[in-house]
């Protein structure tokens, strides 16, 4: 029984936490439900009518045969007409209030009383009481009552007569309770009663800034002494007698949009709607709509049935061009359920934006603002160009098939996708990204261009549509960059962008490695340039071969001088151990460093390359010394001299575990002899599948063989032949420079 070691404990706990979602991720049922959902969700956003009239843009010939009326129906108007009558049937509805009956009366008690008190003997008014029930101050009442009882009884009587007349002013022609510029129509409605309602001419209503105005005015015409006083009364209790009734607002609101007739015309049985080779124009093609709508109303109920299946299967077809490439030339997304996941929610996505600029009947082209850019940029960078390109031509294609078969959207999506996907193919920084920006806009532009010219369009509309193609422009790398963003930090995935943040030798583990363990440090340097070459010859991602080469033996750092590249002027401290114990040394640089990526916060991604460039690889020299040194008969098992694994499973993890090997390999072969390399270099790759660590990443022979011929071109090249200079006998040497003295 093999000893237990804290790797594989820490490893198998691992296994235990990590095995379920693995299976997830890989399980074919859970790919056919999704490709089954997406295809179903596009197929409901589809239009549920796909005809003719609906693909061909205007002033394209009719190359179908003549239709006639097979029987009379009615022309309906172009959905975005329909819902701006009716729009503009709300809008233009009058408001409706309810008579409040009292108002008047109550004001003019309220105003009596107040009169009566100005004609009381000064004596027995409490002035104060008065003045406050009417905001005004005492001392008018003070002025008015002691003046003569006969000019106090003129000075009331005006008041009294001036009140009425602007009380029956104000009340004749209606006093509402909301401001005159929340009124759009001429006129509004008065509800008397529930079965009487009247008419009033809107600009004859009097609202609280109006009203204010007309006391105002009328004041002037008083005494100075009665002119406040007037003002006061007025403004305190005469009150709209007009309240504004929502509820009954609303129901004649929706009664007029109601009564707003769909149609706009009528065709007899007969009748010829379309020739062929004549010019489709809004008119025939929005009669040709209406007779296909006709044809569906009387249709059997299974002709939405139909239509759904067949929604259903031209989205399965245009998935599948997508779904095919995946299958066949992208195992790594195929077989990685989540990967697979976030594809299809992005054309789902797209899908519903396409859905939503149909819905949202604006005059302004939605359409451009479709993300097809975004998707395709983010595809570039998480997968690669490829993936992008093939993203576009989906997500163009479900697009324009949502909107009823809009080719000229669906071309400058495709365009615009296509150069954002290659803007972003060899992306090394974020803010290249941003250069994009200009490749979606003519990815967009040019197409505009091209169809404004063929179909005569108005320099305003192709304006605006330049507009909104520029803001798609501007707005895909920031939504690309946000949404990498939470990507890389939320799913823990490493993209070439973030990867860039780590391409840096003045990383700390980095210099660590230098200062503490040089001769690892200079190792670690080989490896990355022989990783990413290679990587690079089989056009796999060279920069995470480089960037995990820096960091796969930072676990060397804690016991460095355990390690032969680090043993300068120091003797071997292996010689003092036995060898099951330089084997565990050994192998703890693998959790070490883990310990210590995680610790430093590397990605998941690279935080791999630590134990994976040795997967579970016998460490031979300890392993052989044990058999020397071992009692005859007894048995050694090789688990106490392999390290924990796990495989390498993707094929820059691989390429590090060849070139470390090689690496180490080369030190002992004569670099000028190009056959020895080649051997070694043979030797390392053939040990490694004769050991089945290769057995989880998908590297082909093909691709073993471009490997290997790479690494040998590169270690010849770094230990190229260096000429034999010659040395000059001292006494020459000695005589040349006296005599330049």
């Amino acid at each position: 029984m093999a000893k237990e070691t804290l790797f594989s404990r820490l490893r198998e706990q691992s296994m235990l936490g990590k095995r379920a979602p693995l299976r997830l991720r890989s399980t074919g049922s859970i790919r056919w439900l999704l490709m089954i959902s997406t295809a179903l969700l596009c197929a409901i956003m589809y239009p549920e009518q796909e005809a003719p009239e609906n693909t061909m843009p205007t002033g394209a010939e009719w190359t179908m045969e003549t239709v006639v009326a097979e029987y009379p129906f009615s022309v309906y108007k172009p959905q975005d007409q329909y819902m701006r009558e009716v729009a503009r049937a709300r809008e233009n509805t009058p408001l409706v209030f309810s008579l409040n009956g009292t108002a008047e009366e109550r004001c003019r008690d309220n105003i009596q009383s107040v009169l009566t008190v100005l004609q009381t003997e000064a004596s027995s008014v409490d002035l104060d009481s008065v003045s406050g029930a009417i905001d005004f101050p005492p001392s008018t009442y003070a002025e008015i009552l002691d003046l003569r009882t006969r000019e106090n009884v003129r000075i009331v009587a005006q008041l009294k007569r001036e009140l009425s007349l602007v009380v029956s002013e104000v009340y004749r022609r209606g006093f509402i309770d909301i401001a005159l510029s929340d009124i759009n129509t001429t006129e509004v409605f008065v509800r008397r009663s529930v079965t009487e309602e009247l008419i009033y001419d809107a600009a004859q209503l009097f609202d609280s800034d109006t009203f204010e105005e007309e006391v105002s005015k009328r004041s002037q015409a008083l005494p100075t002494i009665s002119q406040q006083l007037f003002e006061s009364l007025a403004l305190r209790y005469v009150q709209p007698n007009f309240e504004l009734n929502e509820s009954q607002t609303e129901i004649l609101r929706e009664q007029r949009a109601q009564s707003v007739p769909p149609t706009q015309g009528f065709v007899r049985e007969g009748q010829v709607i379309i020739r062929k080779g004549d010019r489709i124009t809004e008119q025939n093609r929005q009669v040709l709509m209406s007779y296909h709508q006709s044809q569906l109303d009387l249709g059997e109920e299974s002709t939405y049935v139909q239509i759904m299946l067949g929604n259903f299967l031209n989205a399965t077809v245009v998935l599948s061009i997508l779904l095919v490439f995946i299958r066949t030339m992208r195992r790594r997304i195929w077989t990685n359920a989540v990967k697979l996941a976030g594809i299809l929610v992005a054309m789902i996505l797209l899908v519903v934006m396409a859905k939503l600029s149909m819905i949202m009947l604006i005059d302004v082209p939605l359409e451009l603002l479709i993300a097809v850019p975004t998707a395709t940029m983010l595809a570039g960078i998480l997968f690669d160009s490829r993936t992008a390109f093939f993203v576009a031509v989906t997500g163009s294609l479900l697009v324009a098939g949502v909107r009823a078969g809009d080719y000229e959207l669906g071309l400058g999506a495709l365009f615009a996708g296509s150069l954002a996907g290659y803007a972003v193919r060899d992306v090394e920084s974020r803010t290249q990204v941003f250069k994009s920006t200009a490749s979606i806009f003519i990815g967009f532009a040019v197409p505009l261009a091209g169809f404004a010219l063929q179909h005569n369009t108005p320099v305003e509309t192709l304006v605006l549509q330049m507009s909104m193609a520029l803001a798609n422009a501007a707005i895909a790398p920031i939504a690309t960059f946000g949404i990498l963003w939470v990507i890389e930090r939320r799913f823990n995935v490493v993209t070439d962008v973030r990867l860039t943040e780590f391409d840096d030798l003045n990383h700390p583990l980095i210099q660590e490695l230098k200062e503490h363990a040089p001769g690892t440090y200079q190792h670690t340097l080989t490896i990355a340039n022989l990783a990413s070459s290679a990587a690079r010859a089989i056009h796999a991602n060279p920069l995470l071969a480089k960037v995990g080469s820096y960091f796969h033996d930072i676990g060397k750092l804690q016991k460095s001088e355990y390690f032969v590249e680090n043993q300068i002027n120091i003797g071997n401290k292996h010689d003092r151990l036995t060898p099951i114990k330089s084997a565990k040394i050994i192998r703890q640089h693998v959790t070490e460093g883990l310990a210590l990526g995680k610790q430093y916060k590397l990605p998941g991604r690279i935080l791999d390359f630590i134990p994976m460039h040795h997967g579970t690889m016998l460490i031979k020299y300890f392993y052989a010394k044990a058999l020397e040194e071992a009692p005859e008969g007894e048995k050694v098992p090789q688990e106490d001299f392999r390290y924990g694994g796990p495989k390498p499973n993707f094929r820059e993890a691989a390429i590090v575990m060849i070139a470390d090997g090689v690496e180490a390999l080369s030190r002992t072969v004569d670099g000028n002899n190009r056959d020895a390399v080649d051997e070694a270099v043979h030797s390392i790759i053939r040990d490694r599948l004769n050991d089945g660590q290769l057995d989880d990443c998908d590297l082909s022979l093909s691709d073993l063989k471009k490997i290997r011929q790479d690494l040998v071109a590169n270690l010849i090249g770094m230990s190229h032949h260096r000429i034999d200079y010659k040395a000059i006998p001292e006494d020459e040497a000695h005589s040349d420079s006296t005599a330049t003295s």
